[in-house]
């Protein structure tokens, strides 16, 4: 296990990751400590060595982490169309309103003559 000086050292990491919200940073670094692993399970599996139960766990929480980060890729892109869509929307109907608003100016110019 850590020693207390670790546990310390690791705890001061995680609370000045220079800004970066924890709920971004622990995800991140979890990925990249997975990834990690695997490749090392992986390597360990090339060389023809058994897998204890907690090599195969990790390998199954990577693969299932990198599912989970597809999801959520797909589910960002989707915000964004719906963003652009919106977006395009707001356009047509600021132009539409343009065109109002002249065509009311008209009416008034030719009310007033």
């Amino acid at each position: 296990m850590f020693t207390l000086e670790y546990k310390h050292r690791y705890k001061r990491l995680f609370n000045t990751l220079s800004g970066v919200p924890m709920s971004t940073a622990v995800p991140s670094v979890m990925s990249t400590v997975l990834e990690e692993a695997a490749k090392y399970i992986v390597k360990k599996v090339v060389e023809g060595k058994g897998l204890s139960d907690r090599e195969v766990v990790i390998l199954i929480l990577d693969q299932v982490n990198k599912w989970i980060e597809l999801g959520f890729n797909d589910i960002d892109k989707r915000f964004k169309d719906i963003d652009k869509r919106f977006i395009d929307l707001k356009e047509y109907i600021d132009k539409r309103l343009e065109n109002i608003n002249r065509r009311i100016d008209d009416l008034n110019a030719a009310i007033k003559m």
